[in-house]
């Protein structure tokens, strides 16, 4: 037995078994996700808290991971109750991983009093103390408590609390120890408490513990692993876990043997740069909120995106989707609206969605890089890489930590889309401070609002509340999104005749000066296969005949699978994109549309009805049918303008 005067003295939680308390055991089960390793939700709960209780206009947050060893019987000896159990269960030599802080308030509030009243407005209490008590702060990412139940299950139960404030006229360092351990176990360190809940610190009042503030007391615990206590005008928190588990690589790697997985270090470096991307090191995000940004270290080498390039581009995309437009060549971004209960102002986006279909060359997957599949990175199977093409979707909010990783399609399009060894990254980002319907969402006046009350505790999804769709039609509209854009471009790349006819036309109908009469030009290149040859619809241009200035006679062979309608298209070419007759007639009501159709013959008699009736100015559909269709059409383009370059597509 270990004799001699103890730092920290111990506070066993009464064990009232009238009283509606939570043991240990089922509050280290409030938070057992079994989706996301233990060492990521560690890193999610510890850097959000860091985040939540960033400074203001500062510039950046930092948190600092930190491993190593100590000595077990140096700080056994200095928690009264428990340490004749430490030493018997520990060798000399033991790990820990401490995270600390640095340009966030501290673990501030008052550390007693005498009713809850007292205390709803401590950060420390809350902490130390509390479960599942929400945070106020606004943006802030969630509740106090639950997640960090996590801290307790990846040691044997002991956190050691300790900060550093501002107060009205000095600094206050604070220190306190914390244990949740599962009572039902034998060889608990607390045999003789029921619930397996104590604190250690000094002693208070009415039984009250309280945290050590004695510098000189708090210095000689931090030098048991080598930590320095925080200096000058420094305030922050650190959370010290001694006795990690041995088997906690094991909890990490689920059977996998990539580099991240040989060591804690690197597990820590790739959980930090998963989920954490949108906010890390970047200034694009910094400017935007007018918040910190966030700076991590392991060990003290500092994380960045550049060291692994799936989340170079996932930061690209996220920076893309944060200002509605484009950040970098080959990424696509479009707004997502829904026409009613959902903005005040239904012509404003709940957010954007920004994508881009990456080759592996883009992934640097081939040598000499040979990096390991997206999946890998996000911790996802490779039995979902094995069976389809690769799908990624991805959310946050504006506290800059990734909510989920969805590669199942239940946000994407789930049909086949991609060209083989291509991969869809994508990201969807909200406008946090967009107002929502008064009517529909009384309780939740912006976007932001709703989606943070709408997040489980360990903030890894969104589910709608009883009664309520957004989410569901916000999933809709992304998939849709991407399925148009999907659509028209392979259905515009079925020839490389669609493209021509652009040029062809143009070289003819852009001079403003005579044609010639009778002028043709035949196009005779062999039609290309759609990415799902079989299920889609084709178009190819046969040829091209330029009768006047006015008029273009085109013969266009079509496949359409039955029991499918389809729809042909002119489109016109502009520095803003491919715009059809309904857009244009949208923004330009009183200017003509630049090409008309006026005539399609079905030059093979495949289809039964004339096909004029179904002719719409610059777009006309063909009509469904029980067999697959192969025929050639005539079609007969007008033009008013001298303007515009013009291209076809089909759309299924």
């Amino acid at each position: 037995m270990i004799k001699g005067d103890k730092i920290l003295k111990i506070k066993i939680a009464t064990d009232d078994p009238q009283s509606m308390a939570q043991d240990g055991a089922s509050i280290l089960r409030s938070l057992q996700n079994k989706s996301i390793p233990l060492l990521d939700l560690i890193v999610r709960e510890s850097i959000q808290n860091s985040l939540d209780a960033g400074i203001d206009g500062i510039g950046k947050t930092r948190v600092d991971f930190h491993f190593g060893d100590f000595d077990a019987d140096n700080l056994a000896r200095h928690l009264e109750g428990v340490s004749d159990e430490l030493l018997s269960n520990y060798c000399n030599k033991t790990k820990f991983l401490a995270i600390s802080d640095k340009n966030t308030f501290g673990l501030t509030g008052a550390v007693s009093g005498d009713s809850h009243d007292d205390l709803v407005n401590s950060n420390f209490h809350k902490l130390v103390f509390g479960i599942g008590k929400n945070q106020e702060k606004e943006g802030a990412g969630g509740s106090w408590g639950l997640g960090k139940t996590s801290f307790f299950r990846v040691g044997n139960g002991i956190v050691i609390y300790y900060t550093r404030i501002k107060t009205a006229d000095s600094y206050e360092e604070r220190l306190i120890g914390s244990l949740i351990e599962n009572n039902k176990l034998e060889d608990r360190l607390l045999p003789k408490s029921n619930r397996g809940i104590a604190w250690w610190g000094e002693e208070g009042s009415n039984n009250q513990i309280l945290p050590i503030t004695d510098t000189d007391k708090i210095k000689e615990i931090l030098n048991l692993f080598n930590l320095k206590p925080y200096q000058a005008n420094e305030t922050g928190t650190t959370i010290l876990i001694p006795f990690l588990r041995e088997d906690i690589s094991d909890l990490q790697n689920n059977g996998s043997s990539y580099y991240w997985t040989n060591n804690l270090e690197s597990s820590i470096k790739l959980s930090i740069l998963r989920w954490y991307f949108p906010r890390l090191m970047n200034m694009t995000y910094r400017n935007h909120f007018n918040s910190n940004m966030l700076v991590c270290s392991v060990n003290e080498e500092t994380i960045n995106v550049e060291s692994e390039v799936i989340f170079n581009i996932f930061q690209k995309l996220y920076n893309s989707a944060l200002l509605g437009y484009s950040m970098a060549d080959k990424i696509v971004v479009h707004p997502i609206k829904l026409s009613r209960k959902a903005c005040e102002d239904t012509n404003k986006p709940l957010g954007f969605i920004a994508y881009i279909e990456a080759s592996e060359e883009d992934l640097e997957m081939c040598p000499p890089n040979n990096c390991p599949s997206p999946l890998a990175y996000l911790g996802k199977s490779s039995l979902t890489e094995a069976s389809n093409e690769i799908k990624i979707f991805s959310y946050c909010r504006q506290p800059g930590m990734i909510v989920e990783y969805d590669s199942d399609n239940s946000w994407l399009p789930s049909s086949k889309i991609l060209e083989d060894k291509r991969m869809l990254i994508s990201i969807f980002v909200p406008v946090s401070k967009e107002k929502l319907s008064s009517r529909f969402y009384p309780n939740s006046p912006t976007i932001e609002s709703y989606l943070r009350s709408i997040e489980n505790a360990d903030h890894a999804n969104w589910l709608d509340e009883n009664g309520f769709t957004l989410i569901k039609r916000l999933k809709g509209g992304i998939r849709n999104s991407i399925l148009t854009d999907f659509e028209e471009n392979e259905l515009s790349e079925t020839g490389t005749e669609t493209s021509r006819l652009s040029k062809v036309l143009g070289k003819f109908l852009l001079p403003p000066t005579g044609y010639g009469k009778n002028s043709s030009l035949d196009i005779n290149s062999e039609n290309r296969q759609s990415r799902n040859a079989g299920l889609k619809c084709s178009l190819s241009i046969s040829s091209v005949n330029i009768v006047d200035g006015m008029k273009v006679i085109l013969k266009v062979k079509v496949r359409v699978p039955k029991n499918h309608k389809a729809k042909v298209k002119l489109l016109l070419e502009t520095q803003d994109g491919h715009i059809d007759y309904n857009k244009w007639h949208a923004d330009f009501e009183d200017i003509p549309y630049p090409f008309s159709i006026t005539s399609v013959k079905d030059l093979n008699d495949s289809y039964f009805k004339n096909l004029n009736d179904f002719i719409n100015q610059g777009e006309f559909v063909l009509p469904l049918v029980d067999q697959d269709i192969r025929t050639e059409l005539e079609i007969i383009v007008l033009k008013n303008s001298n303007q515009y370059r013009p291209t076809m597509i089909i759309t299924q």
